[in-house]
């Protein structure tokens, strides 16, 4: 769960310079575990910021700009070509082995549909 940056910046005053309780006794009057204070409060002392760490972001694709375009004119060659056939004709493309999620989420970056034509 996410607290809020007020929080944090009051459970880090009440420690440190109001020495209003130990941990623990912190932990009881925000209502929060005792470890969220202890990490709050060790960052701040070894980094002097109470500021949310920031979200590393993720696994990055294993497709990059020129792959999506080989993707991209592949499907553009046969719209309603399945999963299995997109992938097998991008990865002799390309010389890379892709994944039936990394293709649906490329897909969906590239704003590209797979209906099938009835």
């Amino acid at each position: 769960m996410a607290y809020s940056q007020d929080l944090r910046t009051k459970v880090i005053t009440a420690y440190c310079d109001k020495k209003l309780g130990s941990m623990r006794e912190l932990s009881e009057m925000f209502s929060i575990s005792e470890t969220t204070v202890k990490r709050w409060v060790y960052r701040y002392q070894k980094e002097g910021s109470s500021e949310r760490c920031p979200y590393g972001g993720g696994r990055a694709s294993i497709l990059n700009d020129a792959d999506r375009e080989v993707l991209h004119k592949l499907h553009l060659e046969k719209t309603d070509a399945t999963l299995k056939e997109l992938i097998k004709k991008l990865e002799s493309k390309i010389a890379k082995t892709v994944s039936s999620s990394t293709l649906s989420r490329e897909l969906l970056k590239l704003q590209l549909t797979r209906k099938k034509n009835v």
